[in-house]
C-alpha cells in the first residue's frame, strides 16, 4: 500500500493524472503497528493478526531457546497465520524480509504536494 501511496505521489509530481488511488488492508503512512523489539515480537504480531483471539506470551517464549523458538512459531503459524512458512529453511528469509519491509515502513516520510 505505502509503496502505491508513493508511485502516486511521484505521478502527481510529475503532473501525471492518477485517477484513483486506493488503499485496502494497508498502513497509511505515519500508522505503522508499534515498533517491535526484536523477532519475537514480530513473530507474536504475525501469529496474533492471523487468530486475533490468540493470547500469546511473549515472555514465556523469550525463556525458550531459540530452535525452541522456532518450533513454536513454525507449528503455531501453520494453524493461525497460513501466510507464515511451514519450512525451517524458508523461514529465516522470511523473517528478515519482514523485518526488512518493517523498517522501511517506519522510515517511510510521504512528502506533501
Amino acid at each position: 500500500g505505502v509503496v502505491a501511496f508513493e508511485m502516486a505521489q511521484q505521478l502527481y509530481a510529475m503532473e501525471q493524472e492518477v485517477a484513483l488511488l486506493a488503499l485496502i488492508d494497508a498502513p497509511s503512512p505515519g500508522y505503522m503497528p508499534v515498533e517491535f523489539k526484536d523477532d519475537v515480537e514480530i513473530l507474536a504480531y504475525l501469529l496474533m493478526v492471523g487468530d486475533n483471539n490468540y493470547s500469546i506470551s511473549v515472555e514465556e517464549i523469550r525463556q525458550l531457546s531459540p530452535d525452541e523458538r522456532l518450533k513454536y512459531f513454525l507449528e503455531r503459524g501453520k494453524i493461525v497465520n497460513q501466510l507464515l512458512p511451514s519450512k525451517l529453511e524458508e523461514f529465516h528469509d522470511f523473517l528478515r524480509m519482514y523485518e526488512t519491509n518493517l523498517l522501511a515502513l517506519q522510515n517511510y516520510k510521504a512528502q506533501q504536494i
